[in-house]
């Protein structure tokens, strides 16, 4: 079997796909399989469902490349497939931890917090580096769980993926308007939790 071009594009990638030739798909998970696979760890850190739902999302974007309008990138489409089956995901840990509470006990804290999306210490830098680092990181994980789950999404999908306004807006299906003010009013809300952990660390 030959292997599918590289060099096609999104669409031609598509349209071939569209036109049985499925094994084409392959280029679009190569391309696009980093990229996901960091969005869906920023919004669902337990390793072992991470990839699960990455493969979910590649799964049912095959699936429903006929219903693809065009009208967005493929990538901001496959983003919106991947935020929407990482809200699944969450939805049913939260249903989990519900029925744990009922029986094996109250939620584990660390399971509960691992959804917050954080920064990571780049490899390389000095310990001292690493250890301001990782101060900050705490401090931003402890600010950021806090923020309810559409202060947080947003967050993630502009600062820490760097999608434009539009593709965000696209993404949830709102205005950019909408983005821009939810944006807004998130990091003004981790920056006022911020305030009074970065005051105590001075004293």
């Amino acid at each position: 079997m030959t292997r599918p071009d590289d060099s096609m594009d999104d669409f031609a990638c598509i349209d071939a796909c569209l036109n049985g030739r499925t094994e084409v798909f392959s280029v679009l998970v190569e391309r696009y399989q980093d990229r996901v696979h960091a969005l869906v760890a920023r919004m669902i850190s337990d390793r072992e469902a991470i990839g699960d739902v990455a493969q979910e999302t590649f799964l049912l974007a095959f699936r429903g490349l006929r219903s693809f309008q065009r009208d967005a990138s493929f990538m901001t489409w496959l983003y919106r497939i991947a935020f929407n089956v990482c809200q699944t995901e969450r939805r049913r840990r939260v249903r989990l931890r519900r029925i744990g509470a009922f029986g094996a006990g109250a939620p584990d804290e660390a399971d509960a917090d691992a959804e917050t999306p954080i920064e990571v210490a780049e490899d390389g830098n000095a310990p001292s580096d690493r250890i301001e680092e990782d101060e900050r990181r705490d401090l931003l994980r402890a600010a950021m769980a806090e923020l309810d789950e559409e202060q947080r999404d947003i967050l993630v999908l502009r600062d820490f993926r760097s999608l434009s306004y539009q593709e965000i807006a696209e993404i949830l299906d709102c205005p950019v308007g909408t983005v821009r003010s939810r944006l807004f009013r998130a990091r003004a809300e981790v920056r006022r939790r911020l305030e009074p952990m970065l005051g105590g660390t001075d004293r």
